[in-house]
């Protein structure tokens, strides 16, 4: 409504202005050429003046009124109906009609309504005269008022059409959006629908509803993640709570003391579990780490330091000689590695091996080798989401709580890379796993490539 009042208003504004600007050029046209005829008339009196055959009566026709006067303002001649013995312009507007046409009150014309008049000096100059035209110029008014009469009444007509076609065009194109309105409300409130009405329309409209929607489901479909997210952090904290609680239960009943160390034991369990799920909810919610120039073998042999102790070797190789340099958080790539590595040594039968190279069509490749029993084809997409845990990986003393995997594959993808889980020895028994981490590199002129 308020859209229809403001482009009515302004077109409103628009044909009014439209209406004083067509009125004035018409009563311009109309006493511009009045006042050519009047000024032709006065040419040829002054003709015949200069000549000195100005006859009496002056010969003129229609309506037009003409007076020679002499210098003192004397009547020497006059058409008929003139006033042959008065001038009909007083000194000052004799004096203003010689410098361009005025228009005057007809009055002293012995004429009802204004009159325009001209007046040009002519006469030899031993005996001048000065030549009065007068041109009645009620008609003029007469006209531009009809014309503003019809166009105030059609551009009334017309604003009342405009404004009722627009009404419809506003309505008709507002009507999807009270739909989607509607819809959205539905969702918010009842939770009735899951989309929003799509029109049938192939507008911007449209394509609203469709993004709309699409947001929708992104939306659901993070819902239903946090949801099940919840579930299994819900899940997975139970179990070393309610390992504590039944230890702890126990000595109780025997009056004994519980063993420290399985009580140590799951609360360490129970602080990695809650750590995990504060990184990963961070991920979710911040804003990427900042990123510098790493190098990424000097990174990589920090880690494998950390597992001098582990219960079996843990060796790193250079792959290619030269400094390879990444641009990205040197923290986030530290817990990647020291994620895959404890999954390696998890799950090895003899040994671990971490390289570090280029890759061949540029960027850096970070690798973990194991020859442990790997990881099927189906399920390699798999681990990477939250608390999947293999059949292997499901006992409490030995596997992780499945959240490892999907720490490497959120700060991976932060710090703009990629992951990707191979066979070590295709076909072997077992076939060991080879994880391979895709960085961009940083090269010297400060430029990233991938």
């Amino acid at each position: 409504m308020r859209l229809v009042l403001l482009s009515s208003a302004a077109l409103a504004i628009g044909l009014a202005i439209g209406v004083v600007a067509l009125t004035a050029v018409l009563r311009f046209g109309l006493e511009r050429a009045t006042d050519d005829a009047a000024n032709r008339t006065a040419d040829e009196v002054a003709s015949l003046l200069d000549e000195g055959r100005l006859p009496d009566p002056i010969p003129v026709g229609g309506t037009t009124l003409v007076q020679v006067l002499d210098e003192q303002g004397r009547v020497l001649a006059a058409s008929a109906g003139a006033d042959r013995l008065v001038a009909a312009l007083p000194p000052e507007q004799l004096t203003a009609a010689l410098s361009g046409p005025q228009t005057v009150s007809g009055a002293s014309f012995g004429v009802n309504g204004p009159m325009r008049v001209v007046a040009q000096r002519a006469g030899p100059s031993s005996s001048p005269g000065i030549v009065v035209v007068g041109v009645p110029a009620g008609d003029i008014d007469d006209a531009v008022r009809i014309a503003r009469t019809a166009l105030i009444v059609g551009y009334a007509v017309l604003l009342a059409a405009l404004a009722a076609v627009a009404w419809r065009l506003v309505g008709a194109t507002l009507r999807p959006v009270e739909a989607l309105r509607a819809g959205a409300e539905k969702i918010t409130g009842a939770g009735s629908n899951d989309t929003l009405p799509v029109p049938r329309s192939a507008d911007e409209i449209r394509r609203l509803a469709d993004t709309l929607n699409g947001m929708l489901d992104r939306l659901e479909s993070s819902r239903r993640r946090q949801q099940a997210f919840v579930a299994d952090a819900a899940h997975e904290l139970r179990s070393p709570l309610a390992s504590l609680r039944t230890q702890l239960d126990v000595a109780i009943v025997t009056g004994t003391e519980p063993d420290t160390a399985d009580l140590l034991a799951e609360v360490d369990r129970l602080t990695e579990l809650v750590d995990d799920l504060l990184l990963l909810a961070r991920a979710d919610d911040a804003a990427p780490p900042a990123r510098e120039v790493v190098d990424l073998a000097d990174l990589a042999q920090q880690v494998v330091a950390r597992y001098a102790d582990a219960r079996l070797p843990v060796t790193f190789v250079r792959m290619g000689a030269g400094v390879v340099s990444v641009e990205a958080n040197p923290t986030a790539l530290a817990r990647v590695l020291a994620n895959i590595v404890d999954n390696a040594v998890r799950y090895a039968s003899t040994r671990v091996a971490v390289s570090v190279g280029s890759a061949a069509g540029g960027g850096a490749v970070l690798g973990v080798t194991d020859d442990g029993p790997g990881i099927p084809a189906a399920d390699r997409a798999r681990v990477f989401e939250r608390f999947t845990r293999l059949h292997d990986a499901r006992d409490r003393n030995t596997g992780g709580s499945g959240l490892g995997l999907a720490i490497v594959g959120e700060l991976v993808r932060q710090q703009g890379g990629s992951v990707t889980l191979d066979d070590k020895s295709p076909g072997g028994d077992p076939p060991g796993l080879r994880v391979e981490v895709h960085l961009p590199s940083h090269r010297l002129d400060g430029a990233v490539t991938s």
